[in-house]
């Protein structure tokens, strides 16, 4: 019987031939089926039947072998491997024993100068199709990491930077991306050359991820091609360029942007203040539109000609404001705070801190925020991203746990260069142990659970941290004291860890 006949009596009915064990041409298959074969509903012993034949046909296929040549040999590393204890809890890790370790296991190893054994490599690279690994793990990366990819097609994500330029040439769409950002690494400026020279053969719809792969050693030297890419005919493509080029501080676009201000917002200055006058853009023209002003972007709700001014606004660095009209950090957050459009205001200034990485002016605006506690909160994590990793986050951590601002606390541990400082650590842990902070978080400590999943990463690994959890609120939910057991038990393993490293 086969699968064909199967399908005509299911069509037809299962009154006559059902029951009968389907030949499969094995003789095991065929003894397996008679057992399985027991009374029942006619169509249940025809889904048996249909099952057995599938699962025959799987088991015997036997796969092509295409003639294709060897792979070429692996190339050797000089990094001397992990330890073998150390290895063994890295696999356990990758194996999913507390997964949330991989990250600071596999960043010690970086820092140490050490490689995984090449029996790790299969689970270092399936890690890094995560979206939160996939920068770090090029960087732990060994040559036989690289040369392993190359063999599978789901681990083209790690370019490897030897072999960047072929793939750029001939890889799909995601590869060509990532094997450009790998040649701009290594070479900014003949990478940009390579793109430059078959720009107008790219397809239109592949054009913008490349032109966003420039981003990787971004320069001035890039501004004549992304000006060029400007006048592509794909909205896509203008977008990413103008967005690279608002980046460039001496950029033609910048320039053009701070002209269009300049009508828009009149600073006044008199013996005793200082105040700002706001008109708002009169119209979207074709030339802003080149620039990368959407003409309908509704930006949290601003009104169309407020989204202008604000698209504009982030294309200027920050600093320049301050200085021309002899504007402090703060009295310059204060003038757009206070003004009927603050919105709008807000939302420039965010979008152009980040644009121009102005870490100084992100740190204002936040301490502002925090003492105000009426940031938007849209705006908000637009400016901490600015921080991201910066020594300004630490302070700022400190000053929101004073506060008691939880959510904006969470968010700059989980942002702050790790690991933590050893004075954050402390007057956080101090802080979380308290039995009377706990009760406050009753019944279910979700913040306490939340800081905690940061905190087994993020702070050092040391034994002190793992102590004086034994005042631990009744109150609380018995979920809160799994957590703070799994928190003890992260600890403990990286303490392990970094033993092991010691001890070969």
């Amino acid at each position: 019987m086969s699968l064909n006949e199967l399908a005509r009596q299911a069509l037809l009915g299962t009154r006559n031939d059902a029951g009968r064990a389907p030949a499969t041409g094995h003789p095991d298959a065929e003894s397996l089926a008679a057992r399985l074969m027991v009374q029942g509903a006619p169509g249940a012993t025809l889904l048996r039947q249909a099952a057995l034949l599938t699962l025959a046909a799987r088991a015997g296929y036997v796969p092509e072998r295409p003639n294709l040549p060897p792979a070429e040999p692996c190339p050797e590393d000089a990094r001397p491997v992990l330890p073998e204890r150390a290895a063994t809890i890295v696999q356990r890790v990758l194996s999913g024993f507390l997964p949330q370790l991989a990250g600071p296991l596999l960043d010690e190893t970086t820092r140490r100068g050490l490689r995984l054994p090449a029996g790790l490599l299969p689970a270092l690279l399936e890690l890094g199709r995560k979206a939160e690994h996939r920068e770090r793990v090029p960087v732990v990366a060994c040559r036989k990491a690289y040369w392993l990819a190359a063999q599978n097609s789901d681990w083209r994500y790690l370019a490897d930077p030897d072999r960047a330029e072929p793939v750029f040439e001939t890889g799909g769409p995601s590869e060509r991306r990532m094997a450009l950002r790998a040649l701009r690494k290594a070479d900014a400026g003949a990478a940009r050359e390579s793109l430059a020279k078959g720009w107008s053969q790219e397809p239109p719809n592949e054009r913008a991820g490349l032109i966003e792969a420039l981003e990787e050693g971004l320069s001035d030297a890039d501004e004549d091609f992304l000006e060029n890419a400007l006048n592509d005919r794909r909205k896509e493509v203008r977008k990413a360029a103008a967005a690279l080029l608002a980046r460039l501080p001496d950029s033609r676009l910048v320039a053009r942007m701070r002209d269009r201000l300049r009508p828009c917002l009149k600073f006044k200055k008199s013996l005793l203040s200082t105040t700002l006058d706001v008109e708002l853009p009169a119209d979207c023209d074709q030339a802003m539109a080149r620039d990368g002003i959407e003409k309908k972007n509704n930006i949290y709700g601003l009104g169309e000609r407020a989204a202008w001014l604000a698209q504009m606004l982030a294309c200027v660095p920050p600093s320049e404001w301050c200085r021309e009209f002899g504007l402090s950090e703060a009295k310059l957050l204060k003038l757009f705070r206070s003004h009927e459009f603050s919105a709008a205001l807000d939302y420039g200034l965010a979008s152009a801190m980040a644009n121009f990485r102005d870490c100084g002016l992100a740190r204002t605006w936040l301490e502002s925020a925090l003492e105000r506690n009426d940031a938007r909160p849209e705006i908000f994590n637009r400016v901490v991203w600015v921080l991201q990793g910066s020594e300004h986050l630490p302070a700022l951590a400190m000053h929101a746990l004073r506060r008691d601002h939880d959510a904006e606390l969470e968010t700059f541990l989980r942002l702050s260069p790790t690991p933590w400082t050893d004075a954050l650590g402390k007057a956080c842990l101090q802080v979380w142990r308290d039995p009377a902070w706990q009760r406050r978080q009753a019944p279910y400590g979700s913040r306490l659970r939340a800081y905690l999943s940061l905190a087994q990463v993020h702070l050092p690994p040391w034994p002190e941290y793992t102590l004086g959890w034994d005042t631990l609120a009744n109150e609380l939910h018995p979920a809160v004291r799994q957590a703070v057991d799994e928190f003890i038990q992260a600890m403990e393993l990286r303490i392990q860890f970094n033993q092991a490293l010691e001890t070969p």
